[in-house]
């Protein structure tokens, strides 16, 4: 359902390229809208927020994939929605 990079899965609707990258970032944009509806006393929601939460989680998330994991056999893997 998603393209997986750096050990991220992203929600793109099996879209693959800059088509799914941009559905994605329509997503984003909805979600900040319905997060701002529904929780108008609430701050730091903004797309533009969002959009910066989602890229500290793939940074961090890519760091921690070129990590030594000795003595574990099993990846990581996060599915990241935004």
């Amino acid at each position: 359902m998603g393209g997986d990079v750096g050990g991220v899965e992203h929600f793109n609707a099996g879209i693959p390229g800059e088509a799914g990258e941009r559905l994605s970032m329509l997503v984003i944009d909805r979600l900040a809208e319905d997060l701002s509806r529904a929780f108008p006393e609430v701050t730091g929601f903004s797309a533009r927020d969002l959009k910066y939460m989602r890229a500290f989680v793939e940074a961090w998330l890519r760091g921690a994939a070129n990590e030594s994991t000795a003595g574990s056999s099993r990846p990581r893997r996060i599915f990241l929605f935004i």
